[in-house]
């Protein structure tokens, strides 16, 4: 496992995918335990001596083989072991290329991941999913807001439409009404004009006569 390369101590529950392999694990650490080859002391584990990943060919040589895999569990051991040391606090999931990465790997190395590794990878994800949802929503969101301010600022467009037809159509009336009520006062002035030359056209014949041309502008 890559929780004792480094010689780093490790608890037993790291070393196993779940409770199911615990049997089977204590059988493998008392051989190598026997063999000098690990310090056990209660539920921790560690390697006897760093010599051990030196002088051991076969180790090495699975140690060479996947040293980015073993890089990335170390990493996620490490984190996962912060995540429940802290409440599982969501800030410190991962996201984004680190959980992608991950992501990759331990979907092709399931066998390799322990219980609380697979529950905090698990809940990364869920959180990543629920981030995008929320994105999605959020957009979703803003498309609808934009679509309500735009179908509102046509409403409004055609209502100024209207207001300022209205609004002509009603300066057109006006004056066409004011050009009828003068055309008729006026008609009425040259009407009275007309009435009084004619009743001093026999005693005031010039006055008359220029009454009479007034009426007729």
């Amino acid at each position: 496992s890559s929780v004792l390369v480094a010689r780093r101590r490790a608890t037993k529950t790291e070393l196993v995918a779940g409770p199911e392999d615990l049997p089977t694990m204590e059988q493998v650490l008392m051989i190598l335990s026997d063999a000098r080859l690990l310090t056990i002391t209660q539920d921790n584990v560690e390697v006897s001596h760093e010599a051990i990943i030196r002088e051991w060919p076969r180790l090495r040589l699975w140690l060479d083989e996947d040293r980015v895999g073993l890089r990335l569990q170390r990493q996620l051991t490490e984190a996962a072991q912060e995540w429940s040391n802290r409440d599982r606090e969501p800030d410190l999931l991962y996201r984004g290329r680190r959980l992608s990465e991950i992501g990759e790997w331990a979907a092709r190395h399931p066998e390799a991941l322990n219980a609380l590794e697979r529950e905090f990878l698990a809940e990364s994800q869920a959180m990543l999913q629920a981030e995008a949802k929320e994105k999605d929503a959020q957009q979703r969101r803003e498309l609808e807001q934009t679509r309500r301010l735009a179908k509102t600022q046509r409403q409004r467009t055609l209502v100024l439409a209207v207001g300022l037809v209205i609004a002509l159509s009603l300066a057109g009336l006006s004056f066409v009404l004011y050009r009828q009520s003068n055309q008729k006062a006026q008609l009425a002035s040259s009407r009275q004009l007309a009435a009084q030359a004619i009743s001093i056209r026999d005693t005031q014949p010039d006055l008359a006569l220029l009454l009479s041309l007034e009426s007729l502008k």
